[in-house]
């Protein structure tokens, strides 16, 4: 019963640091355009930061700029995958 009540308090710990972490390169990959709502000079630095999982994001937004919602799908893809990563690290 001590087990499993340890991987519980573990899951909300592994998914908020992924949802942070990844939530912070959907923002900076949808900020990297002059024309986007929260342009400015930390965009490139928040990409920097999330660059292995924003680099896909990245890619589709350089090669269309206009619509977002497929950046979005392709970040929540790379949140699962980050969470099951976390998760798994953080139980061992």
């Amino acid at each position: 019963m001590n087990i499993i009540l340890k991987y519980l308090k573990k899951i909300p710990i592994a998914f908020w640091i992924a949802f942070v972490y990844v939530g912070f390169g959907s923002v900076s990959v949808c900020s990297l355009y002059p024309d986007d709502l929260l342009y400015g000079d930390w965009a490139i630095w928040g990409y920097l930061f999330t660059f292995p999982i924003s680099i896909v994001s990245f890619i589709f937004r350089y090669a269309n700029a206009s619509i977002l919602y497929p950046v979005f799908i392709i970040q929540l893809v790379m949140l699962i995958i980050v969470f099951v990563f976390l998760y798994k690290k953080m139980g061992r």
